[in-house]
């Protein structure tokens, strides 16, 4: 019998690069981060809270990232039919 995993159920395991069907998550997670550094943005400098906005950015970039990388599978590997439109 195998041991309970330590992780939380209710965090999703990705096996096998099959983050493609996560892509539009991605994007809207992408555009309200956008939103919220773009209101940190609008106070004053002298009041900004400089780290929230790095990590906020930081985790932009390394979600752009996994977004590129998924990208990159154009078509379904089962049925053969795109995945998403060319933008």
């Amino acid at each position: 019998m195998a041991l309970p995993d330590k992780r939380s159920a209710a965090v999703p395991v990705l096996r096998g690069g099959s983050v493609e069907n996560f892509v539009p998550v991605f994007e809207s997670k992408v555009k309200r981060l956008r939103d919220k550094i773009v209101k940190e943005l609008s106070v004053p400098k002298k009041n900004r809270n400089k780290k929230r906005l790095k990590k906020m950015l930081n985790e932009i970039k390394g979600i752009k990232k996994t977004i590129k990388s998924a990208k990159k599978v154009k078509t379904c590997p089962h049925c053969g039919n795109p995945l998403w439109n060319e933008e």
